[in-house]
């Protein structure tokens, strides 16, 4: 009979077991991780980090640290699980190599990495894009970067396109929430999807069952009740008002999003654009 209350595994949860991958090999087993921390978010490119110790004093000498092992610039991979049996949970790149030594405690190599897209968030660039749509500019600027993609197409064809000294990774994600979209690094893929609230759960938390840490926040100060944009026809000499469209998200618990615009009163919210915009993208 099974348990909701915990967490399926691959097998049991009472021996955790990892190994990390530099360059495809695996590294040495005389190389002592302390700690492994992996982070995945939205909207943020995916991090790892390794604490290994490192360093002998009598022979002043950092071993781990003078391998090659972790330069930047190294791919490395992380599996872990139970008993043996790991999945990889992190691909990347090294970024940052660090020592840290106290009086009283072992001294420490710190590894940091991030999911190869972050070569998209150094550098502010310009650059002009004719007759696209938003998915097509995110699919160009990351497959130039040399990522895969998975970006879910947007209906709107801009006519002109300008990004004005910004990083692409900056660019990217605020086109991808002009979209109500969503943005992802998985492993040197950029995935760029919309929230799916009526698909199949594949985990049920519940607290004070499986739940460790939590946090969530609801402000009424973001929830209106309507929407209205403008922008100006040139070929009419007038403004173009154009009403948005109801995105029919999932409400948050048993607040409606009636009742949180109702704590600001504020309807319509109006957004003014001083050039010619598309009626589409206006309503989007």
């Amino acid at each position: 009979m099974s348990d909701d209350r915990l967490i399926p595994t691959p097998a049991p949860a009472d021996r955790p077991s990892f190994k990390i991958k530099v360059g495809g090999t695996e590294i040495s087993a005389q190389y002592q991780v302390q700690a492994l921390i992996v982070e995945r978010s939205f909207n943020r490119v995916a991090s790892a980090e390794l604490r290994v110790l490192d360093g002998d004093p009598a022979a002043q000498d950092f071993k781990v640290s003078n391998s090659d092992d972790f330069k930047p610039g190294n791919d490395i991979e992380i599996l872990a699980g139970y008993h043996g049996n790991e999945q990889s949970i992190f691909k990347g790149i090294i970024i940052r190599h660090g020592l840290r030594v106290w009086q009283k405690r072992p001294s420490l190599l710190g590894v940091e990495c991030r999911d190869k897209a972050v070569k998209l968030t150094v550098g502010r660039k310009s650059a002009y894009f004719y007759d696209v749509a938003d998915s097509d500019v995110i699919e160009q600027i990351s497959q130039a970067a040399g990522l895969k993609t998975d970006v879910s197409s947007t209906n709107v064809s801009h006519p002109q396109m300008v990004q004005f000294y910004s990083t692409d990774w900056d660019f990217i994600v605020t086109r991808a929430e002009a979209n109500g979209l969503l943005v992802a690094t998985i492993d040197g893929k950029l995935v760029v999807k919309a929230p799916n609230g009526s698909g199949t759960p594949v985990l049920s938390l519940a607290y004070g069952k499986n739940l460790l840490d939590f946090e969530a926040l609801i402000d009424a100060r973001d929830q209106f009740a309507s929407v209205q944009s403008s922008s100006w026809d040139p070929a009419n000499q007038q403004m173009v008002e154009i009403e948005g469209v109801d995105p029919s998200a999932v409400s948050p618990g048993n607040l409606s999003t009636s009742d949180l615009s109702s704590v600001i009163g504020l309807d319509p919210l109006k957004i003014k654009h001083a050039g010619q915009v598309k009626d589409s993208e206006l309503q989007a």
